[in-house]
């Protein structure tokens, strides 16, 4: 396959010369697997953090239950640990959110 390069454009915009690149063989990049994460690390990574989540809401939860039964004696420690749980789920939220628009996107690039 031959590749006719338009040219280099340099650091200040301005394009060097027309010329021909000649034969390529194209291969995919491979990546060095000690420097990356493994999808094992990332699945462990999402699962840990969901669970955190988890844990967080149902404190959350069991602190507002103790409330109403009148079982909590510091209504402080039960809004912080509802704040804790609300801000943990708007975070999860926001990041869900920039993870699918970025899927969105590359979905939209052209090869």
């Amino acid at each position: 396959m031959t590749i006719d390069a338009i040219g280099s454009i340099d650091a200040f915009g301005s394009i060097d010369a027309i010329g021909s690149i000649g034969e390529m063989e194209l291969s995919p990049i491979e990546f060095n697997r000690s420097d990356s994460v493994r999808p094992s690390d990332f699945e462990k990574l999402i699962a840990n953090g969901l669970n955190q989540l988890n844990q967080d809401v149902l404190q959350g939860e069991v602190a507002l239950q103790k409330l109403v039964t009148g079982e909590a004696e510091n209504l402080h420690e039960v809004m912080l640990s509802l704040e804790k749980s609300k801000t943990a789920f708007q975070f999860s939220l926001q990041l869900r959110n920039k993870v699918l628009e970025a899927y969105q996107e590359m979905m939209r690039m052209q090869l």
